[in-house]
């Protein structure tokens, strides 16, 4: 699901690598998300990333707003 960055958290898995102006990867895939990693994508100017439903924990991820749920 497609969200905002200021709603990511803790354990949050990206589900598509993210590239910068410069085509290079920033991060890839399967990264999961610390309050660091989170802090550089918003250093980044990304302002919205593709994560997975759930969080490396099991919990759902359930963010106050979901720009595209990616059916």
């Amino acid at each position: 699901m497609l969200v905002k960055t200021h709603y990511l958290i803790e354990g949050c898995i990206l589900s598509k690598e993210i590239r910068g102006l410069s085509n290079r990867p920033i991060m890839y895939e399967k990264t999961i998300l610390t309050t660091r990693l989170i802090e550089a994508l918003q250093a980044f100017l990304i302002t919205e990333v593709s994560v997975e439903k759930t969080l490396i924990d099991g919990r759902k991820f359930l963010p106050k707003e979901v720009i595209d749920r990616e059916l």
